[in-house]
């Protein structure tokens, strides 16, 4: 089990991604997040206001803000989160893929650092609840969802065509199926008689519109003490809410455990460097094995054989597969590659080697010439284990 290398009550100023990253597996007793959504409209805090310079673009973009090996490693490492990336941007659109992509790989390094026994509560607004709602269910486990809580407050009424928006919701996960909780009882009417547990609708805590001056910071979404106070008492062991000193810092923790990722590529600063090979992207490895497994065609039509029946596709047909499946330690460099027809990649999936698929391939009748697929596999493997060898003596070039 792996023990805690962050101090309690450690403010951490900074993207919260690079920090999730440095804090060691299964240490987290409770997340209590409150991200961006709608990015709409663009404002900053006041000169004097301890969040000075904060600031959010009118709109998310998958061009800038969907990196591109966030999105290699979600397809390796969490394949279900990718099928839901990958519909979000058919269905609702670039913007909402590229949030869900941005906010995902921090959720994933939330589930990673919660205990078993932790907690996740996500604020987010009516506009984008549902699509976060189904990631959740993705990276969680639907099973694991305990609440939806609806935060009620007053605002300022306008003249609309529609009713007014006088709430936010807040999603309440588990890590697993037995969190820390603890029942809170409501008070009607400010009497303490006649007690019933809290229900899901909080009507009681005002927004920043009523905050005294002394709490109030003029962030642009701060969000009352009460609220988190709430939150930090139903999920965490007695004592846990304290009004001690706060240590701040601006860099991240160092990882003392064995530093096992979210994904691949989400390793914080302190983990070793990877090798030119170790860096390549989904595009570079394709482009490396599409010039190894060509059979015919120039470089811009180009007909590649499948590793595992032996067939010959088009390159767009051809899937980037593991050769050890994840399940059994594989890793996602180019050392572990190989390309496979969509068929073959489905039907190898997650648990077959590349053995173990031809086998497969054999009993059910779709094998084409798995002479031709081991031979294509074999040449494959020599040519990245070349690659690998004039990599680690220096003369490596990423771009191939």
């Amino acid at each position: 089990e792996s023990q805690p290398n962050v101090e309690n009550r450690t403010l951490f100023l900074g993207d919260n991604l690079e920090f999730l990253r440095g804090i060691n597996t299964g240490t987290i007793h409770l997340i209590a997040t409150d991200p961006p959504f709608e990015k709409s409209p663009s404002y900053n805090t006041t000169p004097d206001s301890l969040t000075k310079g904060a600031k959010f673009a009118n709109r998310w973009s998958w061009k800038e803000d969907a990196d591109r090996g966030w999105l290699d490693n979600i397809q390796d490492d969490w394949p279900d989160v990718w099928q839901l990336v990958f519909a979000a941007r058919k269905i609702w659109g670039e913007e909402m893929a590229a949030y869900m992509c941005w906010l995902g790989v921090r959720l994933m390094e939330m589930h990673r650092v919660l205990r078993d026994d932790g907690s996740l509560y996500l604020h987010i607004d009516h506009t984008a609840h549902a699509y976060m709602k189904v990631l959740l269910d993705v990276i969680f486990g639907r099973e694991n969802f305990r609440n939806e809580i609806i935060w009620c407050y007053e605002g300022i009424p306008s003249e609309t065509g529609k009713f007014q928006t006088m709430h936010d919701i807040i999603l309440y996960y588990s890590k697993g199926s037995k969190p820390i909780f603890n029942t809170l009882y409501a008070e009607p009417n400010g009497s303490s008689q006649d007690k019933s547990p809290m229900r899901d609708c909080w009507d009681d805590i005002d927004n920043q519109q009523s905050l005294s001056d002394e709490e109030h910071t003029y962030y642009p979404i701060q969000k009352p003490v009460e609220l988190y106070k709430r939150i930090i008492l139903a999920s965490s062991n007695e004592g846990a809410f304290a009004h001690d000193k706060i240590i701040c810092k601006t860099e991240s923790p160092i990882r003392t455990d064995e530093g096992e990722v979210a994904t691949e590529d989400l390793r914080s600063g302190n983990q070793r460097q990877l090798k030119p090979w170790e860096r390549l992207s989904h595009k570079q490895m394709r482009k490396i094995l599409n010039k190894v497994q060509k059979v015919s065609g120039n470089d811009k039509n180009i007909k590649v054989c499948c590793a595992g029946c032996g067939r010959e596709l088009e390159k767009e047909f051809m899937s980037l597969d593991h050769i050890l499946p994840k399940s059994d330690g594989g890793k996602n460099f180019i050392s572990n590659r190989v390309l496979l027809c969509i068929p073959c990649n489905g039907l190898k999936g997650n648990q077959l080697t590349i053995s173990g698929l031809w086998d497969e391939i054999d009993d059910i009748g779709w094998m084409k010439d798995r002479k031709k697929a081991e031979k294509i596999y074999k040449k494959a493997k020599k040519k990245v284990e070349k690659i690998i060898e004039d990599c680690d003596s220096g003369g490596c070039e990423e771009n191939q």
